[in-house]
């Protein structure tokens, strides 16, 4: 972890202004993208989390997010070399010894006593010093990160909020209640960008939010 972390997403402050974001899950669903659209997808801003490397190997985002510290720790080979900024969120502090074995990651606090679907939301005012918890690095980080560098539509892609595992890994299962917490998140960010007067699209066929559908 970088010591100036936050004087680093300074210099990150409304770089995208009025772009679009495309902000990639694991979801099953990600098989759909077609090889035209992920040809389209490299040429544009794009959020990913995880082991999304696993979901699409090869392919090099704009962002990674990573809200877990043993996610971190397992992503940071794959990793290793990918031009991009890669953002670790946690509630841990940055000066424990955890944050210097993953040199390459910048750290963001999280705040695990501000859940995203009781309205807190990151990201309109400066400084960046936390973002609210989403229970997911594509809420707690890519949208949050995302209003902070200006971006002013978001497209969600393979992010199913489901029980039907990762597209690389169909037995995986995630909670009942997990999924429902995400969902409440997911929908409450919703409405603190509609009532900002930015877009947010889903692109799942099978995520059941109130984002409104773009297929």
């Amino acid at each position: 972890m970088k010591p100036a972390d936050h004087s680093l997403l300074d210099r990150w402050r409304n770089r995208y202004m009025g772009k679009t974001l495309f902000v990639l899950g694991t979801g099953p669903s990600l098989k759909e993208v077609t090889e035209p659209q992920w040809a389209q997808l490299t040429q544009r801003p794009c959020f990913v989390s995880n082991e999304f490397y696993l979901a699409r190997p090869g392919f090099v985002p704009t962002f990674w997010g990573v809200s877990e510290t043993e996610v971190v720790d397992r992503v940071e080979g794959p990793t290793r070399g990918c031009d991009c900024l890669k953002v670790f969120s946690s509630p841990v502090d940055k000066n424990d010894g955890f944050m210097y074995r993953n040199p390459g990651w910048t750290w963001l606090y999280r705040d695990s006593f501000s859940p995203m679907s009781w309205g807190y939301f990151e990201g309109f005012k400066a400084p960046l010093d936390y973002v609210a918890d989403g229970d997911s690095p594509h809420l707690t980080i890519g949208l949050q990160l995302g209003v902070w560098m200006g971006f002013r539509e978001f497209v969600l892609v393979g992010i199913d909020n489901s029980q039907d595992g990762y597209v690389f890994d169909r037995g995986w299962r995630r909670s009942a209640k997990v999924v429902n917490s995400v969902i409440a998140h997911q929908s409450a960010a919703f409405d603190v960008l509609t009532a900002h007067g930015i877009p947010m699209w889903d692109c799942s066929p099978v995520s059941k939010t109130k984002v409104p559908k773009k297929l």
